[in-house]
This record gives structure tokens, C-alpha cells and sequence, in this order.
């Protein structure tokens, strides 16, 4: 059974490379757009939340982008490609990171009026961009290529080799690290990336990167789970007392959806994910900054039991996104129970790996609430997800994942306890599975809409009712 669902994973990625054409894109001499891109459209006209926001279009063309337009992508295991993602630095000035549809990654610094000007700060041929972050240290990026293996006699293309690249501020390379990867697992040991993204953080002191990967292990199976791995600030590998690379392969099986926070306040990296073996549940992981006796001083827990089964007993939890709180990490996810549709629901872990949750934000049967995303909202939370409300529907897609053609997006302000304090509304903006939620200075919402068209991205700004 585990050797089955490590395939369908792979699977899953294949079919979502082999569904976008690879075509060559090049930025040099980018001709002006005849039409001046939008920016604070009119919302005389729209209420709530749509009222609020501004669209600022930032124009990639003549480079189409490897996203597609789906609405909100996501499947039981993965939100599919890692979408593109806005940084700001220390100056203000922010840096937008994606790939093209060949798959090579770009890195540009946006002007004052959010656009791009002129040639890329980074841009690196064959290399699928995965995440990147800002720190005193420069720009800290992951990337991962891809390799076409032949496994008996099925042939499987996804993106299984993982680098760590560390930047200056004005593009200059200054260390590359290869973090995990191979093409084909043939002996014990063998282990790919997995190629659905990874999270970063930077304690002050190193970088942590959490991911999942594909391992043969013992066995003789390749299993699937995931994998935590530390770097110092010059973007080298960190070594454990025997001098082998300092990692922690978790082995919570199988480890859908794993994220990373870094709890300054406590000085602690907390992590969940979400297992369906090995255990079967939502499972956290905490462990102090203080990497010496690493392997011996973290703290394991299943913060949330569920039962997959067939029928009116099924449970799921997908994890739909992180964030440091006061108390700790907040989780935001959807949970079905049976039949009944997919409610949102919210937990907050502790550093000492405890919790309190699930606190349940929906109830509302037979609608299909899937892969919440979260920014703060003054003191209170906006939370936003895509859902469908047809149960004929979403039966048909095997009641896993939704796809683009029927789903609507929404959002809704809920109170650190839970409470509503704006009710549900449809908003005429969308996100993907994999986009990242933000917070302006002045604590206006941001995140970027890919699902518009495939040579610009929407910069989506959100302001927040004082």
C-alpha cells in the first residue's frame, strides 16, 4: 500500500509537468505594453472586501510564466507547482521570485511603483524556483532540476534534485549548496526531493529548510516523507558531531503539506505536517534554536487524530497555511468528517508542542471549504480559501482536490478565539494552493493572483478597515 501511494504522488507531479508546454522565454529587450497594466482599480461600485482592494499588474511578458490559471489548485498531498513569491528587503524595495514555462528561475527587483524595469537581479537556466527569503546575509533561494529516469517501465519527469543558492543584494553568487536529490532510486538510502516545495526560515544563527523527499529505505520501498536540514549563514551545510551533514528526516509517513516557522520570541523552530501512515494524523514538531544534542531535544506529538476511511467515518486535515502569533504558531486547515463537506478549522501550537484546537471557524454542510490562507487583520485574522459547493461536483473529482472551472474563492475576519467578526464574503480576486498570504508595513494584506493569464501576475493589496 505504501509502495502504491509513493506512485500516485509521483504521479501527481508528472501530470501536472506534462500538462504545461515548455516553450523558451527570454527577458532581454522587453518590448513596452501598449496598455499601461492596472493599478487601484475602481471600487465605487463593490462592497466588503472588494471595496478594499487595489490590483497592481506587473507585466513578466514577453516570458509566460509556469503556473497556469487555475483558480485554486490543490490535491490531497500537494498544492502542485510552487507558486511565485513576493519579498521584501530591509529597505523596503521588494523581489519577486517564479519561474517561466521552461522552468528556468527569475528573480527581479520591482521599482517604487511595483513593476518590473530592466533585466533580471537573478536568473538561473534549468532550475525550477522553489522558494526564496531576505536576510542581512542577501538573498537565500531554493531551486530544483529535474531528471527523466526510467523506473521499470514507466517513465516519471518531476523535479527531484534540490540546490540552496546564496545571493548578495545585487545578484552576485556567493555560494551554491546541493541539498538532497537523485534521479532513480536503486539502492537503500536513495532519496529525491519531492519536489511540491519547501519553506525557509533564518534563526539569526543558520537556515532551516523543511521539505518533503522520496527515500528507499530497508524495506526495499521508497517511501515518502519529510526532511529538515540546516545551513550557516554563508549558505554551507551544517555538520553534526560526527561530521555528517546535521538533517532530521522526521519520517512522518506519509508527510503532506509540511510547514516551517521560526518563533523568535522563544527562539524555537516549530513544524507540522500532516501523516496518513506513520502516524495517521496532524503531527507538529518543536525544537529550541540550540542545535547541539539536536537529534535528542526535540519534542514529537499528533496534535490531531483523524480515520481515513471509506463512507460516513472518513477524516481528513489538509494543512492550509502558518503563521507566528503571539502564543506561537497558528495552523489554519480544512477538515472533513464523513460525508459532510470540508469545514475550516484552526489550531495553535505551543513551543513546548502542545496545542489547543481544533476551533472550528465552518459548519456548514455539503460546502466543500478547501486550503485557507491567513494574514493578520489588525488584531483579528483574515482568513480566505477556495470552495465548492456542489457535492455532485466535487464527487466526481474523487472529493480530493478542486479544480479551477467551479471554484470561487472566499474570505472572512475571525477573532484570535475564533469568533466571526466579518462573515463569509466572495471576493472578485483569487490565489492558488501554493500562494503566500502577507502583511504590508502598515498591515494591508498582500498576495499575488497567477491565475489571470500567464505573462503577468495581479499584485493583490487588501486595506485593512482601521
Amino acid at each position: 500500500m505504501k509502495k502504491c501511494a509513493v506512485l500516485i504522488g509521483i504521479m501527481m507531479f508528472v501530470t501536472e509537468i506534462y500538462a504545461a508546454p515548455v516553450k523558451q522565454g527570454i527577458f532581454d529587450n522587453v518590448p513596452k505594453d501598449d496598455k499601461e497594466p492596472q493599478v487601484n482599480p475602481d471600487n465605487s461600485k463593490k462592497t466588503g472586501f472588494n471595496s478594499q482592494i487595489e490590483i497592481t499588474k506587473i507585466d513578466i511578458s514577453p516570458l509566460k510564466h509556469a503556473y497556469g490559471t487555475n483558480i485554486i489548485y490543490g490535491m490531497l498531498t500537494t498544492d502542485g507547482t510552487p507558486d511565485c513569491v513576493l519579498r521584501f528587503a530591509p529597505d523596503g524595495m521588494a523581489y519577486l521570485g517564479f519561474s517561466d514555462k521552461d522552468f528556468n528561475t527569475y528573480i527581479y527587483k520591482l521599482d517604487s511603483k511595483m513593476k518590473i524595469s530592466g533585466k533580471p537581479l537573478i536568473k538561473i537556466a534549468a532550475k525550477r524556483f522553489e522558494n526564496f527569503i531576505i536576510t542581512e546575509n542577501g538573498i537565500a533561494l531554493a531551486v530544483a532540476s529535474w531528471v527523466n529516469e526510467s523506473l521499470g517501465t514507466e517513465y516519471y519527469t518531476y523535479f527531484n534534485h534540490l540546490y540552496f543558492r546564496l545571493y548578495s543584494m545585487n545578484g552576485s553568487l556567493i555560494h551554491e549548496n546541493y541539498v538532497v536529490g537523485c534521479g532513480i532510486w536503486e539502492n537503500i538510502g536513495d532519496q529525491s526531493y519531492g519536489g511540491d516545495g519547501i519553506d525557509i526560515v533564518w534563526t539569526g544563527d543558520y537556515y532551516a529548510l523543511y521539505f518533503t523527499t522520496y527515500k528507499k529505505a530497508y524495506d526495499g520501498v521508497v517511501h515518502e516523507s519529510e526532511y529538515l536540514t540546516f545551513l550557516n549563514p554563508d549558505g554551507e551545510q551544517l555538520k553534526d558531531q560526527k561530521g555528517y551533514d546535521l538533517r532530521f528526516p522526521w519520517n512522518v509517513s506519509h508527510s503532506f503539506r509540511p510547514h516551517l516557522e521560526y518563533y523568535e520570541t522563544e527562539e524555537t523552530l516549530m513544524m507540522v505536517t500532516m501523516g496518513d501512515a506513520y502516524p495517521i494524523g496532524m503531527a507538529a514538531y518543536t525544537h529550541k534554536k540550540e542545535l547541539e544534542n539536536f537529534y535528542e531535544n526535540g519534542i514529537t506529538k499528533v496534535i490531531y487524530d483523524v480515520s481515513i476511511e471509506q463512507g460516513d467515518n472518513d477524516t481528513h486535515v489538509s494543512i492550509g497555511d502558518t503563521m507566528i502569533v503571539d502564543e506561537g504558531m497558528l495552523i489554519v486547515a480544512d477538515n472533513k468528517e464523513g460525508l459532510s463537506g470540508y469545514d475550516l478549522c484552526m489550531f495553535y501550537l505551543y513551543p513546548d508542542c502542545t496545542h489547543k484546537g481544533p476551533i472550528w471557524l465552518t459548519k456548514t454542510p455539503n460546502n466543500f471549504e478547501r486550503l485557507p490562507k491567513v494574514a493578520m487583520y489588525g488584531k483579528n485574522y483574515f482568513i480566505a480559501w477556495g470552495e465548492q459547493a456542489e457535492w455532485s461536483d466535487f464527487k466526481s473529482h474523487n472529493g480530493e482536490y478542486l479544480g479551477s472551472s467551479f471554484t470561487e474563492c472566499y474570505a472572512m475576519v475571525v477573532s484570535p478565539d475564533g469568533k466571526v467578526i466579518v462573515p463569509k464574503q466572495k471576493l472578485d480576486v483569487h490565489f492558488r494552493g501554493n500562494s503566500e498570504f502577507f502583511n504590508y508595513e502598515n498591515g494591508d494584506i498582500g498576495w499575488i493572483d497567477s491565475t489571470q493569464s500567464d505573462q503577468y501576475f495581479n499584485l493583490i493589496r487588501l486595506k485593512v478597515a482601521e
